[in-house]
C-alpha cells in the first residue's frame, strides 16, 4: 500500500513538473483600437474594438480608481500595446491587452 501510495504521488510530481508553466511570451504587438464603453471611475473597465479584424473585447479591467479616463472620449481611436503568448501544449496563440499600456492610456 505504501509503495502504491508512493508510486501515485511521483507521477503527479511528473505530471504536474511535465506541464511547466504552459506559456511563452512572444514579442508583443500594437493594435488600433477603438473605444466602445468606460466603467467608471471605481474598478474602471472598458470595451474596446480591434480596428484590424472588428472584435470586441469587454469589460477589461484597468485600474481600481483611475481619474484621468475622461480625457478619451467615447468613440476615440488610439494605438495600444498587446501581449502575445503561446500555449506550450497546444501551440494556441492568445493575445490580450498590456496591462501598464491600458493604465498608461487612462489612467496617467
Amino acid at each position: 500500500m505504501k509503495r502504491s501510495a508512493a508510486l501515485l504521488a511521483g507521477m503527479a510530481l511528473l505530471s504536474l513538473s511535465a506541464c511547466g508553466d504552459g506559456w511563452t511570451q512572444l514579442p508583443s504587438i500594437t493594435k488600433s483600437v477603438t473605444l466602445l464603453d468606460v466603467s467608471p471611475p471605481k474598478h474602471f473597465s472598458v470595451t474596446l474594438r480591434d480596428n484590424t479584424d472588428g472584435s470586441v473585447i469587454k469589460d477589461i479591467y484597468v485600474s481600481k480608481r483611475c481619474s484621468g479616463y475622461e480625457r478619451i472620449p467615447v468613440g476615440s481611436t488610439f494605438d495600444l500595446e498587446f501581449d502575445v503568448l503561446k500555449n506550450n501544449v497546444n501551440g494556441k496563440v492568445s493575445i490580450a491587452p498590456n496591462y501598464e499600456s491600458l493604465q498608461e492610456q487612462f489612467c496617467s
